[in-house]
């Protein structure tokens, strides 16, 4: 009986601690933006800024704002922009600087520019491509990303700690 009110105590613990594990956000990560063109990866000056904060282009005719889950790139060059020729705004990308996360899922949350889906955007663990080449891209488009952090949080460690303590707790009994 008295094991079993252990064990009923150590899963309440451990169910309670790792309620507290939150989901990760961008915000307080540092990023740099990468904005791109035809006939070049990138331009001269990459921005880098902490979330939440906005990369301006151009003296905000295009905006990539970072915040909490989200990556919203709008543009407001008004009708009929299309982003093509040899000095065309083809997007961005959005670099992480920081270790300890990697971007682990992009979504699409809402899009206002004509032609754009998810096959205009690509991901891998520390990089996100935006591609805006050809599109009247007048409008926003809302990118949910989650991230996964690299290092585990506190309530994986107590579930592993809690563990070892029961086996050598149990060890220890079947010594004695």
């Amino acid at each position: 009986m008295k094991r079993l009110a252990s064990l009923v105590f150590l899963m309440a613990f451990v169910a309670a601690c790792s309620s507290f594990a939150a989901a990760d956000t961008l915000d307080g990560h540092t990023f740099t933006t990468v904005h791109q063109f035809p006939g070049h990866n990138n331009d001269a000056a990459p921005d880098t800024f902490t979330a939440p904060g906005v990369d301006p282009y151009a003296g905000g005719i295009a905006n990539l704002t970072v915040s909490g889950n989200d990556v919203i790139a709008e543009t407001a060059c008004g009708a009929g922009c299309f982003w093509t020729g040899g000095n065309g705004f083809n997007g961005w990308e959005v670099d992480s600087n920081d270790a300890g996360f990697h971007f682990d899922s992009v979504s699409l949350a809402s899009n206002s520019v004509a032609g754009f889906d998810m096959s205009r955007v690509s991901w891998d663990g520390t990089h996100i491509f935006i591609d805006l080449q050809g599109l009247d891209a007048n409008g926003s488009v809302d990118l949910n990303v989650d991230i996964v952090a690299d290092t585990p949080e506190p309530a994986s460690l107590v579930l592993l700690g809690s563990g070892l303590l029961g086996l050598a707790g149990s060890i220890r009994r079947k010594l004695a």
